[in-house]
């Protein structure tokens, strides 16, 4: 999913959908909001779908940004602004969300605070699925799957 992503723009589901000019730079950090509940609205649909066809408990579900918030993009966290600094190696440009979820094998509200990265997904999946031998490969990335829990 390319959301929340530049361009900003609002999502179907917003009162501005049909009016907005796409070619205005203006109104689009404006639609930063409405892009992540739009966001979340999908994957409460995508985990709904797995829970209406019973593989709920099979569904490994991974969410994760791809690389830093955007130079001009300002957030806010516990009440400070934060500047994004995509593209470069501080903690505001690399530090992206990173969601896993697996029912009944990942406890709800756990949290891991090792750092992964993208070359780490393959092995992880492999691991996964039972597949040890390939996932022990010499690949740059590590399985992350015993630090579930």
């Amino acid at each position: 999913m390319a959301l929340v992503h530049d361009p900003f723009v609002p999502p179907p589901t917003n009162k501005g959908f049909n009016d907005f000019d796409a070619k205005s730079k203006t109104n689009g950090p404006s639609c930063i909001g409405a892009m992540v509940e739009y966001m979340d609205m999908i994957v409460g649909e995508m985990i709904k779908k797995t829970e209406e066809l019973g593989i709920r408990e099979n569904t490994f579900i991974v969410f994760g940004g791809d690389s830093g918030t955007d130079r001009d993009v300002v957030s806010v966290t516990n009440g400070i602004p934060l500047q994004g600094d995509k593209g470069n190696t501080t903690d505001a440009g690399t530090h992206v969300p990173l969601i896993v979820n697996w029912k009944g094998k990942i406890a709800p509200k756990s949290i891991n605070n090792n750092l992964i990265d993208f070359t780490d997904f393959l092995p992880t999946l492999l691991d996964i699925s039972g597949a040890a031998s390939l996932a022990r490969a010499p690949w740059d990335g590590l399985s992350f799957y015993r630090h579930f829990g």
